[in-house]
Formats: C-alpha cells, structure tokens, sequence
C-alpha cells in the first residue's frame, strides 16, 4: 500500500492543482502537496474536480496475472463509481471505455518499462463517456482515431505519454477539464490535441511536439479555454479560430514556441513581442523564451545597510518553472555565504561587489552582481589635544608622551604620535572614546622636535586633523671639567701613582 500511496501523491498532483484556482502557483503548489498527503495517508483517494473526496477500493490490473485482472477493461467493468483501477506494467491490446467515474492510474508512463495501451490500429485506445475521471501515467498509442476522445465533463488527463496515434488528445463536446504534464507526440494526423465545441478546459505543462500538421487545433465552436506552460513544436504549432486564453493572466506566461523569434531585452525570461495563433485573433502576450522546465531562474535580491552590517535578501528571485534550490553571496570581501536571507557584517568602510547565484530544481543557474556602498564615517574623532610630556632630555633616552580626544559616534579610537624625525608610534591599539593614549620614543640625535598626533576610529577608519605641536628639545652632552681634572690631564703620570696611593 505505501507503493500506491507515493504514486498517487506523484499522479494525482494535477488533480487537486485544477481545484485551487484564484490562487497564485506557488500557493496552489504547497497546497496540493498537503491535500494528497493527507488524502494518501488515509487510504481516501480523491477524484477530480470533485467536491466531496469518494473512497474506494483499489482494482489491480496485471498482464502477467496474479492480480485481480489480467484486461484493463474487465476491471473497469467490475468497479463502481469512487474506485481506482491500478495498472501494473505491461502492454495491453485493447479499446478502452470509460463509464464510470474512476481513477485510471498506470504504474509508470516511461517507453522503457511502462504501462502501455495498444489499440492496435481500431478507434479510440481510451474513451471517456463519463465525468470526472482521472487518467495518469500510461502510454497510449496506435489508435486507429484516437489516443484519448473525451466526451464528459471534469476530467483530469496528466502524466501520459500519448504517441503514434491518428489525434492525440480529442474534446468533443467537453468542458471544464484539465489536460497537464502530458508527451503529446508524433500523431500522424491532423493534430496533437483537438478542440470541438468544448469550452473552459485548461492546457498545461504539457510537450506537444513533432506531430505531423497541428501540435493544437482550436474550432471556432470552442471558447474560453486556457492554454499555457506548453512547449510545442511541430509542423504547425497552433491553430484557433475562437477566443481563447494562450497565457496564464495571473502569472503573465504564456508557451515556449519553436517558431517565435522574439527578443527579451530586460532577460526576465518572456519575450518582448507577442506570439499570434495562427487562424484567428488570439495572441500569446506572455510567449516564453526557453522551453517550460528549462528555464534558468531569475536571480535578484534587496539590501539595508546599518554601519557596516548589511542585511541582504533575495525573496525576489524566483523560478518561474520550478523552485529555487539554493542561494549562494560573494560578498566582494573574499567572504562567501548561502540562504535566502543573510546578515553580513563588513571589516572596512568601502564599495563592494556582491554577487548572488541561484540553482533550481532542474540544476540551471542565474546570477545577479549589486554594488555595495559603505561610505566612511562621516564623524571622525575630534582634534586630539596637544602631547604632553617632557619637554627636554637626553637623546638616546626614552620618554612618555599622552593625549587623548573623543569620538562623537562613541566608537573607539587609534592615536598615532609624530616625533618630528621622520618617525611615528604606528597606530596604538584602540581604546575608548576619552581614555588617554600613551606612546613613548628616544631620538639619536641631538635636536629639537616638533611632537603632534593625530587619531582615528575603528572600525571606521576616519582620521582626525592633527593635533598641535610639542616642541622638545635634545642637547648634547657637555664635559664639566674642574682644575683637579685638568691637572691630571696634564701630568698623565699621576693617575696610576693616586691609584697605587688610593688602593683603587
């Protein structure tokens, strides 16, 4: 049963999507995810367009044996209204009819290990005579008319591959139903879908091509119906000589056309021009650029700075056929990070680059760059006052020097001193706003120096004027010599006599 179970959350998202109108596509997305879990989950399996779910039982289909039947139809025959009819894979030879309000559900669509629906070249392969069936995941093919003819109301046709029949897909006299996800090709005659006297029904996500004339033909009997997120290419793309919606009027998007050749100045993915339906007036306002599924997202983001923490949020970008995945920031300061919404706090006042790339769901990347201004603080410290210290000494003796000043915005402060000799301090570590700074030096020389300094703020950097100056003076050493010490230098004898004397 959890086998069946995570099919029908796969099969029947199409079904509940049709239910969720008036919503935008994300919102209805989130929400059909819900509703089949919880459908799925308790055994209740939903028909479409349906206003109370029915629950039924499961009919297993199997070519093979050991199920409940061998023929699709047999099972069709022996259910009743609220059932599914499983299929597992496998070929079946037959001309289906369908009835009774059911959920016809193939086990897997793909041509290499499918459920296939082989009408062996006689009329319909399916037949739709009743309202509100659903039908996902086959292969239909090899009708002698029709892949699917559909004749009722509220149907739900998605995840098939419909291939090699006369018509893919024929509403006749069919309203209201929905028609998504579906491989509609190589149809050998006349069109991939066909419309006649069928009103509102809703066209989506399908692949329509290499059908030999029309990938879609529209009579002048049907109107009102809604065609978008399609990719077509085929002898002829699309035909309508109604009035009819060939773009989404709540998302602005319409189809992928092999044959349009429309520039995207402003690169958002749909094309400026618009694309006309051949036979009539309609128009797709909204054409796409890239085949729906293979659009790379769209990047873009927002920014708020406050000092030098940035907050940067990329809400605004989007995929317009699936989901973002991932979001990665270059912050231009050879620092990286990821998310949606991300606090980045800068070291330096500055102008950066900031670089956003996104990854979707199909692995197909965009990117978007912003510059990022910091300006320098406007405030910096205040004119520190003038050093002070000693104002006279000895060279090649160190001494102490203070002086202090204050920074408007509070931030902390680095004093550099200036010794007047082509020398300074470097910058001190910083300190509060106030506190007294101290540096010391010792000149080589004998001089007179002019002391100043200067101060700046951190993390800011901006720099205060410089102080006034301290103006200190070095002398050279004077020899003090006496009469007794001039003596011994004139009798150079007498020293080592006073020391022999002295006993030194």
């Amino acid at each position: 049963m959890d086998v069946l179970k995570r099919f029908y959350t796969q099969h029947l998202y199409n079904i509940i999507l049709y239910n969720c109108v008036g919503e935008t596509y994300l919102i209805k997305k989130n929400l059909t995810v819900g509703i089949i879990i919880l459908f799925t989950s308790s055994g209740i399996v939903p028909l479409a367009i349906s206003d109370t779910p029915i629950s039924g039982k499961t009919i297993y289909v199997d070519d093979d044996g050991g199920k409940d039947y061998t023929r699709i139809q047999d099972a069709i025959d022996n259910a009743t209204a609220g059932d599914t009819v499983y299929v597992f894979n496998g070929t079946y030879y037959e001309n289906i009819v369908v009835n009774k309000t059911i959920n016809l559900i193939g086990e897997n669509r793909s041509p290499w290990n499918a459920s296939v629906i082989d009408g062996g070249g006689i009329g319909d392969v399916v037949h739709v005579s009743v309202d509100r069936v659903n039908i996902s995941g086959f292969t239909i093919n090899n009708s002698g008319h029709v892949g699917i003819e559909i004749r009722s109301k509220y149907n739900n046709i998605s995840g098939n591959v419909i291939s090699s029949n006369e018509m893919g897909i024929r509403l006749d006299y069919s309203n209201y139903n929905h028609i998504s996800d579906n491989l509609i090709q190589m149809n050998r005659n006349f069109c991939g879908i066909c419309f006649h006297y069928s009103n509102n029904n809703t066209l989506s996500e399908n692949t329509i091509i290499s059908n030999s004339l029309y990938g879609i033909h529209v009579d002048s009997s049907s109107n009102n119906n809604v065609i978008y997120h399609n990719n077509f290419n085929n002898t002829r793309n699309a035909y309508d000589t109604s009035t009819n919606m060939w773009y989404n009027d709540t998302l602005y998007e319409g189809n992928y056309w092999s044959d349009y050749f429309g520039k995207d100045a402003d690169d958002d993915g749909i094309g400026d021009a618009h694309y006309s339906i051949h036979g009539g007036i309609s128009q797709d306002f909204y054409p796409l650029m890239n085949p729906f599924g293979k659009n790379p997202p769209n990047a873009n983001f927002i920014f708020s700075t406050e000092n030098l923490t940035v907050l940067f949020d990329a809400f605004s970008s989007f995929d317009r056929d699936g989901t973002v995945t991932s979001y990665e920031w270059n912050f231009g300061d050879n620092s990286n990070g990821a998310g949606i919404i991300i606090n980045h706090s800068y070291i330096l006042y500055g102008t950066y680059n900031v670089t956003l790339t996104i990854t979707d769901n199909n692995g197909y990347q965009d990117s978007t760059s912003k510059i990022i201004d910091l300006p320098i603080n406007p405030n910096p410290p205040e004119k520190p006052t003038n050093p002070s210290g000693p104002m006279t000494g000895k060279f090649g003796t160190f001494y102490q020097y203070s002086s202090n000043t204050i920074d408007l915005d509070g931030d902390q402060i680095s004093y550099l001193f200036d010794w007047g000799d082509d020398t300074d301090s470097g910058w001190t570590e910083p300190i509060p706003s106030g506190q007294t700074a101290t540096a010391t030096n010792a000149w080589t020389t004998a001089g007179s120096y002019q002391i100043r300094v200067k101060a700046r703020d951190i993390p800011g950097f901006a720099e205060s004027e410089w102080s006034d100056t301290l103006v200190v003076s070095m002398p050279k050493n004077k020899a003090i010599k006496t009469p007794f010490i001039r003596f011994l230098e004139q009798h150079p004898l007498m020293f080592p006599m006073l020391r022999q004397l002295l006993g030194l």
